[in-house]
């Protein structure tokens, strides 16, 4: 005969000991009597020990059915809230979301979509990675991340995505700069001077590189680094010119005391994307931070035109799958 235990019975047992009574305990219940008994007499039989006295006036548990009564009512806790935490997980009140996220991403409306989408489930954690945005996309077609944030566009099959916010890159020179009494400035006119450069396969790297050539130019440049703070700690030391996102600059060129320019290139406006491998995949908490997302519940600077995630088919309605965007230039 089987020594294992299940819940219903564990749960039979508890109820008669709280009860002291066989039939107040079935009534509970909603079981016959008889069901009660037996179940209880086969667990006493299979373990051949007693657990309970029964009496004219009720039970009373023996040593053995004290000791069976704590380890029950810690067995039928531990399941209820295990119970309780599985439905928080199909429900997205619990959950962990993979985030990859580029530089530009994490300084602009990342932060602020995040704290008001953990505000609203508290009990759902985040794991956020930065990364280039080449990165953050292999990232999640490896599956190695739940959710990309990424800025610009990216040649890649298999990722639906949506449009969720806009930044533009300005230039960040010195305060006794050549250029630095001037609001904007075309990019041509910074080619001769030295740039502080970033990762290679980096949006900003990307787009500066691309312009330049279609110039018939190249960037002067003896000095790369790997991240916006670090370019504009470059920058204050007089060592070159940079080019970063606006909000960035915004927030370091007073510390800096620093000079922040406006870029006249069209290719300085650029696009937040996020990204997943296939939206009915997802787990349901991080369903819910798409559909925040696509809200526009937060400041992103969304236009009317951007897509929407769709709660009834967990699909966009817009950019769905886009299978050949052409490298931002």
């Amino acid at each position: 005969m089987s020594s294992r235990l299940d819940l219903t019975t564990l749960d039979l047992f508890v109820a008669v000991v709280e009860d002291g009574s066989f039939a107040k305990a079935a009534e509970r219940k909603q079981i016959a009597i008889s069901a009660i008994s037996r179940r209880i007499a086969e667990l006493e039989e299979r373990f051949e020990v007693r657990l309970l006295n029964r009496r004219h006036n009720g039970i009373e548990p023996t040593v053995a059915g004290y000791a069976m009564l704590e380890h029950a009512r810690g067995v039928l806790r531990d399941t209820s809230r295990l119970e309780a935490e599985l439905l928080g997980y199909a429900s997205g009140n619990f959950g962990l979301i993979r985030i990859h996220a580029s530089e530009s991403v994490v300084f602009s409306a990342a932060p602020e979509a995040l704290k008001t989408f953990l505000d609203m489930h508290p009990m759902v954690r985040i794991e956020l990675e930065e990364a280039t945005s080449p990165s953050v996309v292999r990232a999640v077609l490896e599956n190695r991340a739940d959710l990309g944030l990424y800025v610009g566009e990216q040649t890649v099959t298999g990722i639906e995505r949506f449009r969720f916010h806009t930044d533009r890159l300005t230039v960040l020179v010195p305060a006794s700069h050549r250029l630095a009494h001037r609001e904007r400035v075309r990019f041509d006119e910074l080619l001769d001077d030295e740039f502080i450069c970033q990762e290679v396969d980096s949006c900003t790297e990307q787009l500066t590189q691309t312009a330049a050539r279609q110039m018939g130019r190249t960037l002067k440049s003896r000095i790369r680094v790997t991240g916006f703070d670090a370019a504009c700690r470059m920058v204050e030391a007089g060592l070159g010119i940079a080019i970063a996102a606006e909000l960035i600059t915004a927030k370091l060129a007073p510390v800096m005391h620093l000079r922040q320019l406006e870029l006249e290139e069209d290719w300085a406006i650029r696009p937040h994307y996020v990204c997943v491998r296939k939206a009915t995949a997802l787990s349901t908490a991080t369903r819910h931070l798409i559909e925040h997302l696509a809200s526009g519940a937060f400041e992103v600077g969304q236009s009317a035109s951007s897509p929407r995630y769709d709660r009834n088919s967990s699909s966009w309605n817009a950019e769905p799958s886009p299978q050949t965007a052409k490298q931002e230039a």
